[in-house]
């Protein structure tokens, strides 16, 4: 039995949305933060069109601008009908407020799967238990 609602419920708020060449990819308000092995874990989910971004990143990542490097504790994943891309560079700007739980990102980063300069951004407030 198929279902479009999480399993559990979030006490996760806010939005997840991606766009390319100007044009929306999506735009996500199904939301979920958690710590998961001392990794932050962002994630947005779109159950109606089958697209979903995932984040890891430290959560000791300072805030500014600063180069996308894989393998280096950051890595983003998004998830569509057609698989799962993984970005290998670009740039990002995290503003991690982990003492109120309050999660912001803005990236510009290029996916392996023929998905140059993808523009994202989320904004959650609200960490969930693991």
């Amino acid at each position: 039995m198929s279902t479009n609602k999480p399993a559990q419920e979030t006490k996760s708020t806010g939005y997840f949305k991606a766009s390319q060449y100007g044009k929306e990819l999506f735009n996500i308000t199904i939301v979920v933060a958690q710590n998961h092995q001392g990794t932050l874990l962002l994630e947005g989910i779109d159950f109606t069109h089958q697209n979903a971004c995932s984040v890891w990143i430290n959560p000791s990542t300072p805030s500014g601008e600063q180069a996308f490097v894989p393998d280096t504790g950051t890595r983003v994943i998004l998830i569509t009908p057609t698989g799962d891309h993984s970005a290998f560079s670009g740039t990002f700007n995290a503003q991690l407020d982990n003492l109120n739980e309050k999660y912001k990102m803005r990236f510009k980063l290029n996916f392996h799967g023929n998905n140059p300069d993808i523009e994202g951004e989320l904004d959650i407030t609200g960490l969930n238990p693991t």
